[in-house]
């Protein structure tokens, strides 16, 4: 059983428009959040078919709820997020995740301004949800638990699927900007939506021809 202690990568701006139909509501949570303290905002964002109105706050706990089944103990997984920003999730249940070694990601973004990529990652992969171990420089995309992997490192060095019998440490889902250990470059949406495989699939081999490329030129 493989631990990463992120694999055990913070101030808080979430930027997204969402369109109802006949209006855009624009939600910006601005401010650097410690761990100990709650969202403090109320501002709406989506409102649902049943025009029940959803408060950031709700769209965070759902999403954090969901992420706590990938451990037996949630309340200690709650405790390590209120505590240190990371906890510990197994992989291969509810998601598992793609390691990507960061100058292969900045390859294939043309940069390595961490604002600048983490636009380009959102693009690329449809909005599904990445974060970045900032002291050890690794991209994770989350992606279904059923992921396949069809790689060995010979292939794609340094590139690894984190399933079954791994363990990952996955940021709180308030930590969205480049500070600290580990923030969210793609914060996850609602809950359960992950990165498509087949997208996860050609971003992978984008990014090792990119550095490739790049390490050719050199």
């Amino acid at each position: 059983m493989q631990h990463h202690l992120l694999e055990t990568t913070p101030n808080l701006i979430l930027k997204r428009s969402v369109k109802a139909e006949t209006k855009s509501v624009e939600l910006t949570l601005a401010g650097e959040l410690e761990f100990s303290e709650e969202l403090e905002t109320d501002d709406l964002v989506e409102p649902e078919e049943d025009t029940k109105l959803v408060t950031a706050r709700e769209r965070c706990a759902a999403v954090s709820s969901w992420l706590l089944t990938a451990t037996e103990d949630r309340a200690l997984g709650r405790k390590q997020w209120t505590e240190g920003g990371i906890a510990l999730l197994s992989c291969g249940g509810v998601s598992s995740a793609i390691r990507i070694p960061g100058l292969m990601v900045w390859a294939v973004a043309g940069t390595d301004e961490l604002t600048e990529v983490d636009v380009f990652l959102g693009g690329a992969l449809d909005g599904g949800p990445v974060f970045m171990d900032l002291h050890s420089n690794l991209y994770y995309l989350l992606v279904p638990g059923s992921f396949s992997w069809r790689w060995n490192d010979r292939d794609f060095p340094g590139v690894e699927c984190l399933g079954p019998d791994h363990f990952l440490g996955v940021p709180d889902i308030r930590l969205t900007v480049p500070r600290g250990r580990s923030y969210w470059c793609v914060p996850m949406n609602s809950p359960g939506e992950l990165c498509n495989s087949g997208d996860a699939e050609r971003f992978v081999r984008a990014a090792h021809s990119a550095r490739q490329v790049e390490g050719a030129r050199r």
